[in-house]
């Protein structure tokens, strides 16, 4: 008998959805380090996608996406940590 991990890793392979499994991964892992940095905020800004290692954020205000700015080394390294791999480079901002 196979392990789960094992049959799912060959049935992402199987339907070619690798990229968006790790996207999809990577903005689950922002979310979670950004309302770790920020619980008070957790209303206010959202991972909404990753495309070519860049994050896009969405934010209510041009001081919150400072904020996030300055701790984007840190949110960077606990994605990539939490993905296991260098998934995410940059964070991009949407106001």
């Amino acid at each position: 008998m196979k392990p789960i991990s094992e049959l799912l890793s060959n049935a992402v392979a199987r339907a070619n959805i690798g990229q968006q499994v790790e996207a999809a991964h990577v903005v689950a892992a922002a979310e979670q380090a950004i309302h770790e940095l920020f619980p008070h905020e957790t209303a206010t800004v959202r991972a909404l996608s990753v495309k070519n290692k860049v994050l896009t954020i969405s934010c209510v205000s041009a001081a919150l996406a400072q904020e996030i700015k300055m701790r984007e080394k840190v949110i960077t390294e606990r994605v990539n940590r939490e993905c296991g791999a260098v998934l995410m480079e940059r964070i991009r901002y949407l106001l």
